[in-house]
């Protein structure tokens, strides 16, 4: 006998066909097509929720189709094939409705339930600027107590594209032809970032965004946890931001800090979201520095690593013989007047030499340390270069470039910490007197080697934090605004 519907061979005793799941005939005790419509329509009512599991636990019920289902069975198998045939309905009608809003085919399995959700939840994220002021509240992940909003995913995001943009400028200027193969012409989401995956622009700096942050709301979660405190220079940073922030508007030409974040980061964030962006990185590091004594490597670990990467480490110039690095601050006094034709006069040098020796004695008899050093160089010394910074140059070398005299006063190998001192400078476009302090010297081979081994140390602590307070993310949810960037996305 055959189907009268797909025309597939059946055994004459079966009341319903094993391939299409219509009935071929009626009982009188369930009517085999209303048993159909009723299941369809029930399915129909659950959500796009349901798991391959529940629909695998289904389906092993039926029996193998070389099986020859008795009538005792047939009653049994109408309802599991006319269930199944309604969840393969009801499954074709929500991909349809899925593809019909852009989401990829792999995707919909990400919908359903399927398979984990990634950044390629969605073929596109962006949206106008409605929808985003709309969702801009919506909290799209979590890492422990910390959340994070879509108005506080723009910072992340949009800050992540201008870091790849600086990064590779010149060959994005070169335009998509470059092996970036990215174009700020077009939208994000249209760009192809990786060719064996097809993983977008757009969904490999969302996934960057969202690891930046998991990476300090876990350190952030972290110290609350153990109940850590910041310093109290950090913590002063944090409480006059909002105020600096609206001062650094002001002196950029913004009416506020609302429109200069608008302008430097995207019309979907806030200057609230970026006080969080900054109050979190903040937090995070603060925690780190403190982890900074009880990780530091010992002298042991550091000559154990150096024997085991001993090649590479001198191939890449931090060899043992690679010499030293040199801290050291200045503050540079300049010989003030007119110049004559041979010169500065010997009493315009004098003047200039008495000034910076006053400047030294004031230091030294002051309990001199090294920040009331750097205070003074702040308000005294006359090099743009590093007075903001405390008159601190650091990582210092032989052969840097500085004038002999500078250099040979920091390279002395009797040179201690806290060495202060005058330098004479005859040799640069402005001339005068330095006045010396000398802060460190290290090994360029042991800094190197240190900083490996302590970003070691700080990758298995985040590793271990990231375990202990695992990142949850909404990815339907999720949406991204726009930027002066790159031209108007979808």
């Amino acid at each position: 006998m055959k189907c009268k519907f797909c025309l597939a061979e059946v055994e004459d005793d079966v009341t319903v066909c094993p391939v299409c799941g219509k009935a071929l005939e009626e009982t009188e005790d369930t009517p085999a097509e209303e048993t159909v419509e009723e299941t369809v329509e029930e399915v129909a009512e659950e959500t796009a929720e349901e798991t391959a599991e529940e629909v695998t636990e289904e389906t092993e019920e039926v029996p193998v189709m070389e099986e020859v289902p008795t009538k005792k069975k047939s009653k049994a198998l109408v309802v599991t094939l006319a269930a199944l045939g309604g969840l393969v309905l009801a499954a074709a009608l929500v991909i349809a409705v899925l593809y019909g809003m852009g989401y990829k085919l792999s995707d919909i399995g990400a919908f359903l339930g399927l398979k984990e959700a990634g950044p390629d939840y969605k073929n596109n994220y962006s949206v106008s600027d409605q929808k985003m002021e709309q969702a801009a509240k919506e909290v799209i992940a979590k890492v422990g107590d910390q959340t994070l909003t879509n108005e506080q995913l723009q910072v992340y995001y949009w800050l992540t594209v201008q870091d790849y943009v600086y990064q590779y400028e010149y060959a994005i200027s070169m335009g998509a032809d470059t092996e970036l193969g990215f174009d700020l012409k077009k939208p994000l989401s249209e760009q192809v970032y990786d060719l064996k995956t097809g993983k977008t622009f757009e969904q490999f700096f969302l996934e960057n965004a969202l690891e930046s942050w998991r990476r300090y709301a876990s350190f952030v979660q972290l110290s609350q946890d153990v109940d850590f405190k910041l310093s109290k220079d950090i913590q002063d940073f944090l409480d006059g931001y909002k105020e600096d922030l609206e001062a650094a508007a002001k002196e950029n030409g913004y009416a506020d800090a609302e429109a200069y974040v608008d302008a430097q980061v995207s019309k979907g964030s806030s200057a609230d979201a970026y006080f969080e962006y900054v109050s979190t990185q903040y937090k995070a590091l603060g925690y780190l520095q403190s982890k900074e004594p009880e990780l530091a490597p010992t002298e042991k670990e550091m000559e154990d690593y150096y024997k085991a990467h001993e090649k590479d480490l001198a191939d890449a110039g931090y060899g043992k013989s690679a010499g030293k690095y040199y801290d050291v601050r200045h503050i540079f006094v300049t010989v003030q007047g007119e110049m004559g034709e041979k010169g500065y006069t010997d009493a315009q040098w004098e003047e200039c030499r008495a000034k910076a020796q006053k400047l030294l004695d004031d230091f030294l008899a002051n309990e001199p340390t090294e920040q009331k050093f750097a205070e003074l160089a702040m308000k005294n010394s006359e090099d743009p270069g590093s007075a903001a910074n405390g008159g601190l140059y650091a990582n210092l070398t032989k052969n840097y470039g500085f004038i002999k005299e500078f250099e040979d006063w920091y390279t002395d190998e009797s040179r201690k910490p806290g060495d202060t001192g005058i330098v004479k400078n005859t040799g640069s476009s402005k001339v005068g007197y330095h006045v010396m302090y000398f802060s460190a010297a290290r090994e360029i081979w042991k800094d190197q080697v240190e900083t490996l081994i302590l970003s070691e140390k700080m990758g298995e602590l985040l590793e271990q934090t990231k375990e202990t307070y695992p990142m949850t993310v909404n990815y339907k949810n999720i949406v991204l605004g726009k930027a002066d960037l790159v031209t108007e996305t979808k």
